[in-house]
């Protein structure tokens, strides 16, 4: 019921796109087998004695409506809120989900989301069929954008993965496309979204001279650079966390929240602008800071930018960062519980103050922490 409510929501208002690869089919006539509630095909209402559908334009269904045809030797289902374009060699899928199968038999498939994307946010997508023997293969496109689903088992029947979209994604229509292949079954979904917009809070912040000197290309800083981008590229597949995340200080104040746009400036003259990729957080020097999940310890050392820095690998392309302690307690290579001890805060490197910052990278992707307290991904 949730899905259909997740189906109907988005293919109500969004146009569709022919994204699917199509199914190939080698006859012209569409012999109907089985027809449920309202089916539409070029406008025209199909009654329960039609045997054949044709050629050209298109056939829709709508909620708890279905069809099942064949043409050649395969046989279709088209499930309830899809739209398919029907072409003398091939049915191609704009919107909702088909299956094609040569026996006939059709493998009952589920797909979720939440939740909803957005700009800096990350997105939690489950799958599921009735049994285990199968392959799934999942994507999110749109307008020059494509990326590839990482797809993890959580079950005999059960699967998940994790999307995001950076805080400067453009706010447009995409698509989640998403394939199953069983034995002689093929299924497809084609899920279209909107990416919704972040509306982030502005400030300025007013550098000093001695922050040139941190602010400045390095080729150390450089090297670092790209050893963090190393690091949260090779995330381990086991999901280590089984609740939800929690602030990595005890006294909650947030200073700064994600996503803000921050203009510098020197001497009341424009130097840049950045948007702030995670949260700060009040502490005093020598409080406490805390793993924000069951994680291992991937880096534990002392940067130019972000000082001495944690980075903990959750599992399944989630890290959580945090920058700017004044001392480390743990080392690379630790396991590390909910709520352990890993350093102290401070104001090491670009810091303004003494605060703890903490960032959240789901598959290299800076999203928003808060949702992460709130939300049991």
């Amino acid at each position: 019921m949730i899905v259909k409510k997740i189906l109907h929501y988005s293919f109500h208002f969004f146009l569709p796109v022919v994204l699917a690869i199509p199914f190939i089919a080698n006859s012209s006539d569409y012999r109907v087998l089985e027809i449920h509630g309202r089916v539409i095909k070029d406008g025209a209402l199909l009654g329960k004695d039609v045997e054949y559908i044709g050629d050209g334009g298109y056939l829709r269904t709508f909620r708890d409506s279905s069809i099942v045809f064949k043409k050649g030797s395969f046989f279709y289902k088209v499930y309830p809120y899809t739209k398919v374009l029907i072409k003398e060699e091939s049915v191609k899928l704009e919107y909702g989900k088909i299956s094609r199968s040569k026996s006939g038999n059709f493998e009952e498939i589920h797909f979720l989301i939440f939740p909803k994307p957005a700009q800096g946010r990350a997105t939690k997508i489950f799958l599921s069929t009735e049994n285990n023997h199968g392959t799934w293969k999942a994507m999110v496109h749109g307008k020059g954008y494509k990326s590839r689903i990482e797809l993890y088992r959580d079950g005999d029947n059960l699967y998940s993965g994790y999307f995001a979209f950076d805080v400067k994604a453009r706010p447009d229509k995409y698509w989640l496309s998403v394939m199953f292949e069983k034995d002689d079954v093929v299924s497809n979904f084609i899920f279209p979204f909107y990416l919704r917009t972040l509306k982030p809070e502005r400030g300025v912040v007013y550098l000093q001279e001695e922050d040139l000197e941190i602010l400045k290309p390095s080729r150390e800083k450089k090297v670092q650079i790209q050893e963090l981008r190393d690091i949260l590229s090779r995330s381990r597949d086991e999901k280590m966390w089984t609740e939800r995340f929690i602030f990595p200080v005890n006294e909650i104040k947030v200073i700064s929240k994600f996503g803000k746009k921050r203009i510098y400036l020197l001497n009341k003259k424009y130097m840049f602008t950045r948007f702030h990729r995670g949260v700060d957080l009040k502490a005093k020097r020598g409080q406490e800071v805390m793993a924000p999940n069951t994680g291992i310890v991937v880096m534990a050392k002392r940067r130019i930018t972000t000082g001495n820095t944690v980075v903990i690998d959750h599992g399944r392309g989630v890290y959580s960062l945090l920058f700017h302690l004044d001392s480390i307690t743990v080392k690379e290579g630790d396991r590390v519980d909910r709520a352990t001890v890993v350093g102290t805060a401070g104001d090491s490197g670009f810091a303004g103050g003494v605060h703890v910052h903490w960032s959240v990278v789901v598959n290299g992707i800076y999203v928003d922490p808060e949702d992460w307290i709130k939300i049991k991904y």
